[in-house]
């Protein structure tokens, strides 16, 4: 990834990848449908500055609280298709579902009037082959 400089407060949304997670007995996910099951995790980290920012802390914890409220409340996200058109995407009638969200703990930034809470997020999704 380049290197790019943050504005605070920022969120930061990586996918840290996927793989199989079961096989569907002849890979049949519905009717004549083929299909693997995926799992996969993606990172979100929230920043801020401590610097001339005294509720530093409080914004860190609210930042966090978004994400996981985000996240575990609308668990079945669909997927769109914006290949075609960008501004009108077409629906795929596919879902990515959260299982689970939590918080990790974070080695101190180099700098540190930066500030950062780290969530991860595993999720799941029938791969239609």
């Amino acid at each position: 990834f380049p290197d790019q400089p943050l504005s605070f407060p920022s969120f930061a949304v990586t996918h840290l990848g996927s793989d199989d997670m079961n096989t569907f007995q002849g890979d049949n996910a519905d009717g004549t449908n083929k299909g693997v099951w995926r799992w996969g995790m993606m990172e979100v980290n929230c920043w801020v500055t401590s610097k001339d920012n005294r509720t530093w802390a409080r914004d860190l914890d609210i930042m966090r609280d978004m994400i996981s409220k985000l996240l575990l409340t609308n668990r079945h996200i669909p997927l769109y298709n914006i290949d075609a058109n960008p501004t009108t995407p077409t629906a795929l009638n596919n879902l990515v579902r959260i299982e689970k969200v939590w918080e990790t703990p974070v080695a101190q930034d180099p700098n540190p009037a930066v500030k950062r809470r780290r969530l991860l997020a595993r999720y799941n999704w029938v791969e239609r082959l």
